[in-house]
């Protein structure tokens, strides 16, 4: 994981890389979204680190917005 991240940091990640972990990243939460417990635990984390109890609906929104930058800057 740590080369993975090194990698990273001095590549970057390609523009199918970005869109292929968007779409898993958005799948991945409409899944677990149709868990009662899922939502409401989700909700009230969120809402305890002072994010509200619908950021968990804004999810997709905060995935779509990453770019590559973001990406690198992060690793």
């Amino acid at each position: 994981m740590l080369r993975q991240i090194s990698d990273i940091r001095a590549q970057g990640v390609t523009n199918e890389e970005l869109l292929m972990a968007k779409r898993e990243l958005a799948t991945g939460h409409e899944i677990k979204m149709q868990a009662n417990d899922y939502l409401s635990h989700t909700s009230a984390a969120d809402e305890l680190y002072g994010l509200g109890y619908g950021e968990v609906f804004r999810y997709k929104e905060g995935v779509d917005k990453l770019t590559k930058e973001d990406i690198k800057r992060v690793a």
